[in-house]
């Protein structure tokens, strides 16, 4: 998390004390000052952070995942393939099996590059087509692409969220990585964590499988440089954990990528690991997206805004039931959340998950995964602009706080009540700690507004009929 403009603060302030610390007048208000100076630094770190998403983009970004794949791509006379290979001429693909294999990044990248004969009038003509070969003939597609016909209801509603993420950091650039070389930079030094501290447990198949987990959609033509040198994807670990395949069923997606295409960022990290990686990359603004068919608007609408507390705004201190969970859990407190954001945070869930450790299990892996965590508990200095303490609770979790608390609370608004119910259920279904999303309070009005339309009516009947 970044508290740069805490520290920016109380540098400036603390500077111009010294330039005049020789007058009496100054030093008699020092210690009022320093209270003043203080008090800046805990205010900027108190509050919450609503954040609300137009789910707009969720059906779209489905339709251009169909479309990459390539699947689809013989009944369009090869357009993709073609494309494919006149950005990657060195490395041409022979027909469209080829081109279904190819590392969906590598896809990604080219389907939203101009060339000769491909811009935005050819991309918007080919989703179109792929739009209508699923949604017109129900024959067409894998089954997988089939669901996405369900997703054109969603058209017009937004999801609501708060968190317990303070101030200072609440702002779209605080919250989403830039681009693919910043999430390169922030992977490394979560991966060379683990090979830096003598807790972590190093086997050949963990070194191996943390490599891969901690670049997986890295091309094969990247490389980064770790603690043993510099490492490619065929240098170490599964070749397939660097294309987007990792099973069966999540072939050519960008499930359980950690670094996405280069076109594909800015990326909203909760947002990938909850599962909806097809919202990115993240835009801002509140222009409402068209919806016809014809005109496919890449990213989604995304604006944050401070406020208060989440229960400011009638959203509840509960988050959305997580895990097996029977109730849900209470938010989670702005220092777990600092943790979970760090270099230790990332680091600490990157083990537990190439490891394979697991909650509630007592292999060897999964109590690797919690000596590794607690080590970097323990070290973690939790900031001061909190004002919750010097440490974390010593708690014996795989990473984080062990899913003790839920990360968001959120609520759907937008569209119509029937319509709601379905973008519940989908949202439901792509992530199970999204069950039984809400409609959203009338309170929850002035902090939905920030965000503006959510597409084809205004907010005059909140959350609308």
């Amino acid at each position: 998390m970044k508290f740069n403009s805490m520290k920016i603060t109380g540098l400036a302030l603390l500077s111009a004390l010294s330039l005049s610390a020789c007058k009496p007048d100054v030093e008699e208000a020092l210690p009022i000052v320093t209270s003043l100076v203080s008090g800046s630094i805990i205010a900027a770190g108190s509050g919450n952070c609503a954040i609300s998403i137009n789910l707009t983009g969720l059906y779209y970004g489905n339709i251009v995942q169909a479309a990459v794949g390539g699947a689809l791509d013989t009944a369009l006379q090869g357009q993709l393939l073609a494309q494919y290979n006149r950005v990657y001429s060195t490395a041409t693909l022979a027909d469209n099996a080829a081109l279904q294999a190819a590392p969906f990044n590598l896809k990604y990248d080219a389907f939203f590059t101009n060339s000769t004969g491909w811009g935005a009038t050819e991309r918007a003509a080919y989703l179109t087509n792929v739009d209508n070969a699923i949604r017109v003939n129900g024959s067409a597609g894998t089954t997988a692409q089939q669901t996405f016909v369900g997703l054109r209801s969603i058209q017009g509603t937004a999801i609501l969220a708060c968190a317990r993420i303070p101030r200072s950091s609440c702002s779209v650039g605080s919250l989403t990585t830039a681009n693919l070389a910043a999430d390169l930079v922030a992977q490394t030094a979560a991966v060379n964590l683990i090979f830096n501290t003598a807790e972590a447990r190093k086997t050949p198949a963990y070194v191996s499988e943390i490599k891969a987990r901690g670049f997986r959609g890295l091309p094969t033509t990247q490389s980064v440089t770790l603690f043993d040198g510099s490492f490619t994807p065929t240098s170490g670990g599964r070749t397939s954990s660097f294309s987007a395949v990792t099973t069966s069923t999540e072939a050519n997606t960008v499930a359980g990528n950690t670094i996405l295409a280069s076109n594909a960022y800015p990326k909203f990290g909760t947002l990938v690991n909850l599962g909806f990686g097809s919202l990115m990359p993240v835009s801002t603004g509140t222009n409402a997206y068209a919806l016809s068919s014809s005109s496919f608007t890449l990213g989604s609408n995304i604006s944050v805004t401070p406020i208060t507390s989440c229960e400011s705004i009638g959203l509840s201190d509960r988050g959305f039931t997580q895990i097996a969970s029977a109730s849900s859990l209470p938010l989670t407190p702005a220092k777990e959340i600092a943790y979970s954001f760090s270099t230790q945070g990332t680091s600490a869930a990157l083990y537990a998950t190439a490891i394979g450790a697991s909650i509630g299990t007592a292999s060897q892996a999964t109590q690797d995964a919690i000596q590794y965590n607690k080590a970097l508990r323990s070290r973690f200095a939790v900031p001061l602009a909190l004002n919750q303490g010097g440490k974390l609770d010593d708690i014996s979790a795989i990473s984080g706080n062990g899913d003790a608390t839920a990360t968001l609370t959120t609520c759907l608004y937008g569209q119509t009540s029937a319509i709601r119910t379905t973008a519940s259920t989908v949202l439901g279904n792509a992530s199970a700690l999204l069950n039984g999303i809400n409609d959203c309070p009338a309170a929850a009005s002035t902090a939905a507004a920030r965000f503006g339309d959510t597409g084809n009516q205004t907010l005059s009947s909140f959350p609308n009929n």
